[in-house]
């Protein structure tokens, strides 16, 4: 899948972004606000952090969503503010940082667009 990642701590985007590029997938990785707005193109899924140095991460993700730039969205966040993750969960499905790479693949599997999912594939079930 083509992936959109907006991760503003460097280190921790990169080491994902090798992960998901090592998965077969296309990452466009930026740190910024700024950066994913100016990101061409259009992107199965967009993995977004909620806070950004210079912007809304919920906020950049609607206009994103709206604009039909992404296909699906996901918020991977480090946040323990439940106002802000409840805020987040209700433009997309929000995934601590603190879960393991596999359980990150399993979200965006979700988030993606049924005909962007590989073949075989579907979002895990739900116990």
């Amino acid at each position: 899948m083509n992936l959109l990642l907006v991760e503003d701590n460097g280190a921790v985007g990169r080491a994902i972004a090798k992960s998901l590029r090592a998965q077969g997938h296309t990452v466009t990785l930026v740190n910024t606000y700024a950066e994913a707005r100016a990101a061409s193109g259009y992107f199965d899924v967009g993995v977004l952090d909620i806070t950004l140095p210079d912007g809304d991460g919920i906020e950049l993700c609607e206009q994103l969503l709206k604009e039909r730039r992404i296909g699906g969205a996901l918020f991977c966040s480090g946040s323990i503010d439940d106002l802000l993750l409840e805020r987040a969960q209700e433009t997309a499905p929000v995934i601590s940082k603190e879960a393991s790479f596999w359980e990150l693949c399993d979200a965006i599997v979700a988030a993606a667009p049924k005909a962007s999912r590989p073949p075989g594939t579907s979002p895990p079930s739900k116990p």
